[in-house]
C-alpha cells in the first residue's frame, strides 16, 4: 500500500489549476497534470481516482477559498447596505490578489463539465451563499431593489471580475477609472 503524500496532492492540485487556467479545462488529462507535477500518471490516481475527481476537487477547493475569503469578510458587518459595500470591495481585493482562482472559478462556471462532476448541486454555487443572503435580506428590508437576489448578484459579480480582470491585464487604467466610480454605479443600480 503506497502512502500519501500531502506535498505530491498539493502539487497536483496546483498543475491541474495551472493547466485549467493557461488551456482551458478541456484540455486537461491526467496524464498532463502528473507530468506537470513532476509524477507518472499511475501515482496521480493514488491521490485522485478519476480526472472527475481531481477537477471535482480543484473546483471546491478553489471556491471555498474565495467563499470563506468572502465570509470571513462579512462576519462583523451588519446592515445589508454595508454588507454590499464590503462584499463588492472583497470580491474586487480578492480577484486582484488571486486572479489564477477567479479565473478558473469563472472557466468552470461557463463549462457543462460542472454538470458532469461530483459536486453537490448546492455545492456548485456555495460561493454565493453569503452574498445571497445578504442581498435577500437587504431586498426584503426595502434596501435593495425589488429583483431576484441572484440577479443582483450576477450583476455585481461579473461587473467587478470584469473590471479586475482588465485592471490585472493592464487593460485599464485604475486611475482613470477607478474602483469608486465602478462602485458608485453599482450601489446606484443595487440601492433604493
Amino acid at each position: 500500500m503506497r502512502i500519501k503524500d500531502d506535498q505530491k496532492r498539493l502539487a497536483i492540485l496546483k498543475s491541474a489549476t495551472n493547466l485549467i487556467v493557461k488551456n482551458g479545462l478541456s484540455s486537461v488529462t491526467t496524464a498532463k497534470v502528473a507530468r506537470a507535477a513532476g509524477l507518472v500518471q499511475s501515482n496521480l490516481y493514488i491521490y485522485f481516482s478519476s480526472k472527475e475527481v481531481l477537477l471535482a476537487t480543484v473546483f471546491q477547493t478553489t471556491q471555498e477559498q474565495l467563499a470563506g475569503y468572502l465570509q470571513q469578510q462579512l462576519a462583523d458587518v451588519e446592515t445589508p447596505a454595508e454588507q454590499l459595500e464590503i462584499y463588492m470591495r472583497a470580491l474586487y481585493q480578492y480577484s486582484i490578489e488571486h486572479p489564477e482562482q477567479v479565473q478558473l472559478l469563472q472557466q468552470f462556471a461557463v463549462d457543462p463539465i460542472l454538470q458532469t462532476l461530483p459536486v453537490p448541486i448546492q455545492q456548485r454555487q456555495a460561493v454565493f451563499n453569503a452574498p445571497n443572503d445578504f442581498l435577500s435580506a437587504g431586498i426584503k428590508a426595502g434596501v435593495f431593489r425589488k429583483t431576484a437576489a441572484p440577479i443582483l448578484q450576477t450583476m455585481i459579480s461579473t461587473t467587478l471580475l470584469t473590471y479586475a480582470r482588465a485592471v490585472t491585464a493592464k487593460q485599464l487604467d485604475p486611475v482613470k477609472v477607478p474602483l469608486e466610480q465602478i462602485l458608485t454605479l453599482l450601489k446606484a443600480a443595487v440601492l433604493i
